[in-house]
């Protein structure tokens, strides 16, 4: 009775499921050569490895944004999978930052809750147990910590621009700007000439509305 007591009721883990697959590469990371193509295929064989049937992948978007919720394809990704109809058990990403660069702990529990589980396919634990829940947390703080750096980096960067005099933003309608890492040049194109002579006809003609009540 002792030994019965003792050993408690074992937690079996659900060999495979049903699966979506969340592939997301910032243009920058695509421009250094980070396939979105691999990330996939990593994704389609961890999936098949683990007895995993993938329904529906998400992918081909370029989403840098500073908030998960403002990541378009991101959430359709939720909505997919919080659906019931779709019985979605897992989420399979290339790592745990191509999930979430802010560390969305509430996210990544909303969807335990609903018995969705996050899976990194260049990772080894299993994310349904207590220590591989406590790996893929350290990989979301890590994720959060280093998303806040580079953003400090850009404002640092930006700030060191404007003070040397370069614009940091997109050139204004009817400029043409070219920057490299030595020089900036912003030139005026042929919308900008256009929009400056309307904008000198609308002042002569003030001008001259002006100059008709004086003489009146």
């Amino acid at each position: 009775i002792l030994k019965k007591f003792g050993k408690g009721k074992k937690k079996v883990l659900k060999e495979g499921g049903r699966a979506v697959i969340y592939q997301r590469v910032s243009s920058k990371e695509q421009e250094d050569g980070f396939s979105p193509e691999t990330q996939t295929e990593r994704c389609y064989d961890w999936a098949e490895k683990h007895n995993f049937i993938v329904v529906k992948c998400f992918e081909g978007e370029h989403e840098s944004a500073k908030s998960d919720m403002n990541r378009k394809r991101f959430n359709q990704m939720l909505k997919f999978v919080m659906d019931k109809k779709n019985k979605i058990d897992a989420v399979i990403v290339y790592n745990t930052s191509r999930f979430s660069r802010t560390g969305s702990f509430s996210v990544v529990e909303e969807l335990k809750k609903r018995g969705i589980t996050i899976f990194s396919a260049t990772s080894s634990y299993d994310a349904r147990t207590d220590t591989g829940e406590y790996i893929q947390g350290i990989e979301l703080l890590g994720a959060k910590l280093d998303n806040r750096t580079k953003a400090k980096a850009v404002i640092d960067n930006s700030t060191r621009a404007l003070k040397s005099g370069r614009w940091v933003q997109k050139a204004p309608k009817g400029y043409d700007m070219v920057t490299t890492k030595t020089n900036q040049t912003i030139t005026v194109n042929k919308t900008g000439e256009l929009i400056s002579k309307a904008f000198k006809m609308k002042a002569d003609e003030k001008q001259a509305v002006m100059q008709q009540f004086k003489n009146n």
